[in-house]
């Protein structure tokens, strides 16, 4: 059985076999790699380079949350790591966040900074680093794990039942906020440990998906408060949301109040 089972999606061929080769070429030997295919039948079904190497699987695309959830169910390893076909891993990348995640159990997710590459530039793209002090706070931002960074210990997520779940092109990010609400501890790795070609066609994702993601964060931080303060921010709460269906507030005015609120409780 192997120590990291990666997991790569797979959208088209652009930039696939120069990633899948940036995979097969970890110094860390240890590892499997389950493909999530979802290029056409025709190009998929004949592709030589997910037959040859006795370490990699793949398994064809379905929808979003229960093609990964499949991926994880086929997977041995003690950690899980991401990937995609348009990101090229750096030669150390699972042996750098092994190393992290073997010296400190506590750990429940690594990440890392990342080269993005377009239209011929390179630029370093990363905010936090090391242990994230309140990473649910830091979650109301933005998400700090980029989805083809992250190494999470996959006894964390059997423990606590979390699984990848439909989200409208979310999943990685309610995937950390899960993670984040059950008491995960993540840590961000400050060198770039992935260089990503940007997608000419990259989605979009919708703001009201985002929004609900985030509500759900603030609820989880009212929840974990005391009785007194709990009661009174709920109360809070419920009133600013009818304010909001008055079209009086908007959604992003009570994320806002309540990262104030939170940050100086």
């Amino acid at each position: 059985m192997a120590e990291i089972s990666v997991i790569m999606s797979v959208y088209d061929d652009t930039h696939f076999k120069e990633s899948l080769s940036s995979v097969l070429k970890q110094s860390f030997p240890d590892f499997e790699l389950i493909v999530i295919d979802s290029r056409p039948e025709e190009v998929r079904s004949s592709d030589p380079d997910l037959i040859s190497d006795p370490r990699i699987t793949a398994v064809l695309n379905d929808d979003s949350g229960s093609f990964l959830n499949l991926a994880l169910s086929k997977a041995g390893g003690n950690y899980i790591a991401r990937t995609d076909s348009n990101s090229l891993m750096h030669v150390d990348r699972l042996k750098v966040q092994h190393a992290i995640m073997e010296e400190e159990p506590s750990i429940t997710v690594t990440g890392s900074w990342i080269n993005v590459l377009a239209d011929s530039n390179r630029r370093v793209l990363g905010s936090v680093s090391g242990v994230v002090e309140k990473p649910l706070f830091s979650l109301l931002d933005n998400n700090f794990i980029f989805s083809n960074t992250m190494m999470v210990r996959r006894s964390f997520l059997e423990k606590h039942e979390i699984p990848y779940e439909s989200c409208q092109d979310l999943e990685h990010y309610k995937l950390c906020v899960d993670i984040a609400g059950k008491g995960g501890i993540f840590y961000v790795e400050s060198q770039a440990l992935a260089d990503c070609y940007m997608p000419s066609d990259q989605k979009q994702v919708k703001k009201v998906a985002v929004s609900e993601l985030k509500m759900k964060i603030i609820r989880g931080f009212i929840f974990g408060q005391d009785q007194e303060n709990r009661e009174h921010l709920q109360n809070l709460l419920k009133e600013m949301i009818f304010f909001e269906k008055k079209n009086l507030i908007s959604v992003d005015h009570i994320i806002n109040f309540f990262k104030f609120v939170f940050h100086n409780l």
